[in-house]
C-alpha cells in the first residue's frame, strides 16, 4: 500500500513538473485530466489531496461522493492558479463585434470557436456539466455575435476537447444498459429505480446516504452517467421490497386498519378540506403523537402513512365518501 501511494505521489510529481516546463495553453487542463487518469488507476483521493495541500473541509453530514466533489473543486481553483490558460485570442482590437460563418463556428487565426449550445449537441453532454468545466478551469471567452443574431460567448473547440477527452475514453454500456468493472456489473440509478419499482430520487438518497462511490461511464446513447456496482446497490435496496405498496386510492392494509398519507386525509374526512387542510393534518397528528408505518407510494415514494380511523378519531368527524386527493397520481 505505501509503494503504491510513493508510486502515485512521484506520478503526479512528474505530471506537475511535465506541465511547468509545457508552453501549451491547456496545460492545467491536462494535469487535471491526468488526476482523473490517476483515481480511475485507484489512487486515493487523499493522496491527491496531501500533494496539492487540499485540507479536508471536514464531513457536516456530508456524503462521501459530496466530500470527494468538493476537494476536487479545491484542486481544480489551484491548477487554475498554477498555470493559467492564456487567451490565444488576445485583445480585441476592434469595437466592432465578431461574427461567426454560415455554420455558426467563430473561425479566428485557424482554430474553431463554439458556444455551449453547440457542445452540448457536439459532445451530448448536459450543459451544466459543459459550465461547471469552464468555471473550474477558466476557459477564457470570446464575444461574437451567433448565428441567431444573438451575441454570446465562444470557447475555443480545441481547449473543449482537451477538457473532455478524458470522458469520451469512458466505457459505454451494453444494450441492456451493463457496463463491467472488475468482472462485476454496473448501472445507472435509473435501471436499479425499474428493478426494484422505487422513486428514482428514493433510490438516489439511499444510494448516497451509505456512501456508495460510482464509476463514471455513458449509457447506450453515449450520455454520460454515474454506474454504481449492482451488488452493492442491491444490498441497500433489499430491504424496500418487504415495504407494502399503497392501492390505486394511496391506501394501504396493515393489520391494524387502513393507512394512507398525510395529504390523502382532505379527501377523507369530511369536515376539513382543501389544500390548508394538509398543514392542520399534520399539525394534529403530531400534537397527538400518532407513529406512522413506511410505505411505497404508487409510485415507490417512500413515505408515511397514518391510520385513518385514528386520525378521524382526532377530529371527531366522519369518514367522507368521496375518493381520496391521491397527489400521487
Amino acid at each position: 500500500m505505501e509503494n503504491a501511494k510513493c508510486k502515485f505521489e512521484d506520478e503526479l510529481t512528474c505530471i506537475v513538473s511535465q506541465a511547468k516546463q509545457a508552453d501549451i495553453s491547456s496545460r492545467q487542463i491536462e494535469v487535471h485530466m491526468a488526476i482523473e487518469r490517476l483515481l480511475a488507476q485507484g489512487c486515493s483521493l487523499d493522496v491527491i489531496a496531501k500533494f496539492f495541500e487540499v485540507k479536508s473541509l471536514g464531513n457536516f453530514g456530508a456524503t462521501v461522493a459530496v466530500q470527494q466533489n468538493l476537494i476536487l473543486a479545491q484542486i481544480a481553483r489551484i491548477l487554475a492558479d498554477l498555470f493559467p490558460i492564456s487567451n490565444v485570442v488576445g485583445e480585441q482590437e476592434s469595437s466592432q463585434p465578431l461574427k461567426v460563418d454560415e455554420d455558426g463556428v467563430l473561425r479566428i487565426n485557424g482554430r474553431s470557436y463554439l458556444t455551449v449550445g453547440q457542445f452540448v449537441k457536439l459532445f451530448g453532454i448536459w450543459g451544466k456539466l459543459i459550465v461547471r468545466k469552464i468555471k473550474a478551469h477558466e476557459i477564457p471567452s470570446v464575444r461574437a455575435i451567433a448565428i441567431n443574431g444573438k451575441e454570446c460567448n465562444f470557447y475555443d473547440e480545441g481547449l473543449m476537447r482537451t477538457l473532455f477527452e478524458y470522458r469520451f475514453s469512458l466505457s459505454m454500456a451494453d444494450g441492456e444498459g451493463l457496463i463491467s468493472v472488475d468482472t462485476e456489473p454496473y448501472h445507472c440509478l435509473m435501471y436499479f429505480a425499474e428493478k426494484f419499482g422505487l422513486d428514482f430520487y428514493t433510490v438516489k438518497k439511499a444510494v448516497q446516504d451509505v456512501g456508495i462511490n460510482p464509476v463514471s461511464g455513458r449509457d447506450r446513447n453515449g450520455k454520460f452517467c454515474d454506474f454504481y456496482n449492482d451488488r452493492k446497490v442491491d444490498k441497500v435496496l433489499r430491504p424496500y421490497k418487504s415495504l407494502k405498496r399503497a392501492n390505486a386510492d394511496g391506501v394501504i392494509l396493515f393489520k391494524e386498519g387502513r393507512y394512507t398519507t398525510v395529504e390523502n386525509f382532505p379527501g377523507y374526512l369530511s369536515n376539513i378540506t382543501g389544500r390548508r387542510a394538509v398543514k392542520s393534518y399534520k399539525n394534529a397528528i403530531t400534537r397527538a403523537g400518532l407513529s406512522p408505518k413506511k410505505g411505497l407510494s404508487r409510485q415507490g415514494k417512500i413515505c408515511d402513512f397514518y391510520g385513518i380511523e385514528s386520525v378521524q378519531a382526532l377530529f371527531n368527524c366522519p369518514i367522507s365518501g368521496r375518493m381520496p386527493c391521491d397527489v400521487y397520481r
